[in-house]
């Protein structure tokens, strides 16, 4: 099943779409496991246990629903809501707030890989990740919404998740490629130990589910910004 890159759905798998994985991987040295994948389908199990493993991080602030699938988008994302104006279509509207009212505030594309969630009037509760953008309109095309939307269709709009969250879960891919076997680096913590190093993979070892799953180095210093840091406090 193709994976579902849109934001706050409940059924949310993954971060990128195989299309914007292949363009990572295509400005990226060493990625011959990724190249050797035969099918798409093969790509988006990958992505999709990526996105899993990336997910196991103690992140700062909260989900922005309890709901969602995955742990992105959080409560302080950059989303715009209101009502669909102007040029309304089955595949797009318009609005002030989707405007890029200052120079450069917004590329033209902006909102492009972000999604839109229908929350009164028609179609309620449509989600749909948003195909296009053109911030000098304020317009937003989708594939289709299940129904016309009118002036009384109430939205909210979420912008594109952050490009280093997307990197990272393309990086886990490749980290999960590279090393196959990586399960039987467990053997080692169960005998004990509480950290292993072979070849370029190391793992630590200890209590909390971030150190039970090998996550590539690259991809946690790409989530470094939102992971919670832990505080130890001493006796005075």
């Amino acid at each position: 099943m193709a994976t579902n890159t849109k934001l706050g759905d409940r059924a949310q798998d993954s971060y990128v779409t195989t299309s914007q994985a292949d363009t990572y991987f295509g400005n990226r040295r060493d990625t011959t496991e990724w190249d050797n994948i035969a099918t798409t389908s093969n790509k988006e199990v990958v992505l999709k246990q990526a996105a899993q493993d990336i997910d196991i991080f103690n992140y700062v602030g909260e989900k922005y629903y309890d709901s969602q699938g995955l742990a992105f988008p959080r409560n302080d994302h950059k989303i715009v809501t209101g009502n669909c104006t102007a040029s309304i279509t089955n595949t797009s509207f318009r609005h002030g707030n989707l405007k890029s009212s200052t120079y450069g505030k917004y590329p033209t594309s902006y909102w492009k890989y972000g999604s839109v969630h229908i929350t009164t009037g028609t179609p309620l509760n449509d989600i749909k990740l948003i195909a296009s953008s053109n911030t000098v309109t304020g317009s937003i095309t989708v594939a289709t919404f299940t129904a016309t939307p009118t002036t009384n269709t109430g939205f909210i709009v979420f912008a594109p998740i952050d490009k280093n969250i997307r990197n990272a879960q393309c990086e886990q891919a490749l980290f999960i490629l590279k090393n196959a076997n990586i399960e039987s680096l467990y053997n080692y913590r169960d005998a004990g130990a509480r950290e292993v190093e072979i070849g370029d993979v190391r793992v630590s070892f200890g209590s909390s589910a971030s150190d039970k799953i090998a996550i590539s180095s690259e991809a946690r210093k790409l989530l470094s910004r939102w992971i919670r840091k832990q505080v130890k406090v001493g006796r005075a």
